[in-house]
């Protein structure tokens, strides 16, 4: 009987059977790696690194879309959320109101006056907004847009002096209002009345003053016989310097129609403390008295400098 050879294989075949094994194993370990990430085979994983083109979309890159949209679809709800009663709320854009008028979130002089009844504006302005009044925030109302002032134009209803459309700290400070005239305006005792609100406008830790005074004269008060009726509102600094003149009425008669029932006065209460920009900086809103129309003054004192419009001459006449 022949005796059988033990089988011999070559050493450059057994060093192809060893690369073809490696190649096999990496290909598999590859497929399986592909597979968590969601490909059918590792040479569509390659592709997709390579064109970052899919050949294929799996069940969990239909997961991964789906998810993406939500996330969309989430952050479109972020923009324009709606409140209980279906009135979007548009975070996007602050809108500010004065007596339901919009106003411009920058420092100078505005005339505001009734905005147009459009359909564009009624889509615009019948929306959410807070409220505050005298340095204090008071509510959150649904404004009413659409009931007209005079032809063709409206102004929003159901809000307050300041209205905004947006939420967040507008009144980071309070003001304080001092009654007893401070020694450093000891040279102001013969005016009618003076009166001071103490704020810290720019949150610096000082607190600035705005003062307003009277100066009111009957008749009587005089031998000509003249009445007289003027008012100014200043701003101090915190040691009682005078910073500027803000706002003047020389001749405070309406109309100048001098008698006692016709006369007016700058006030403090005619006046807002607020942020109406989001800076932590608190700006000085003015209603300026005017024959007709209305008109406002927007100021911002913000390290010692006073941005907007001084000096105002304020008039009565037609």
């Amino acid at each position: 009987m022949e005796e059988k050879k033990p089988l011999k294989i070559k050493f450059k075949t057994a060093i192809v059977l060893i690369i073809i094994g490696a190649i096999i194993l990496t290909i598999f370990g590859a497929n399986v790696y592909a597979s968590k990430h969601g490909y059918d085979n590792i040479f569509f994983l390659i592709k997709y690194k390579i064109t970052g083109e899919n050949e294929k979309i799996t069940d969990r890159d239909k997961l991964l879309i789906e998810d993406d949209d939500k996330k969309i679809v989430e952050n479109q709800k972020d923009d324009t959320k709606f409140s209980d009663e279906g009135v979007k709320t548009e975070n996007n854009k602050n809108i500010v109101l004065y007596n339901g008028m919009e106003i411009l979130t920058k420092t100078g002089i505005q005339d505001i006056s009734d905005m147009k009844n459009t359909e564009d504006n009624k889509n615009k302005f019948n929306t959410k907004y807070y409220n505050y009044e005298n340095g204090k925030y008071l509510n959150e109302s649904i404004g009413t847009f659409g009931d007209e002032t005079y032809e063709g134009y409206s102004v929003v209803s159901n809000v307050k002096r300041i209205a905004m459309t947006k939420k967040y700290t507008a009144i980071p400070r309070e003001y304080v209002t001092i009654n007893k005239l401070p020694n450093e305006l000891a040279d102001m005792s013969d005016y009618s009345s003076v009166n001071i609100d103490e704020i810290d406008l720019d949150g610096d830790g000082l607190k600035e003053h705005i003062v307003c005074y009277t100066f009111n004269a009957s008749a009587d008060d005089y031998e000509d016989g003249e009445i007289q009726a003027s008012s100014g509102i200043m701003l101090f600094d915190n040691n009682y310097k005078k910073i500027a003149d803000l706002v003047t009425l020389d001749q405070g008669f309406w109309g100048n129609i001098k008698t006692e029932n016709n006369k007016m006065f700058l006030s403090l209460k005619d006046i807002e403390y607020i942020d109406i920009n989001e800076d932590d900086v608190m700006e000085i809103i003015i209603k300026v008295p005017s024959y007709s129309g209305t008109k406002i003054s927007i100021l911002e004192y913000k390290n010692k400098i006073l941005n907007g419009e001084k000096n105002i001459k304020a008039s009565l006449l037609p």
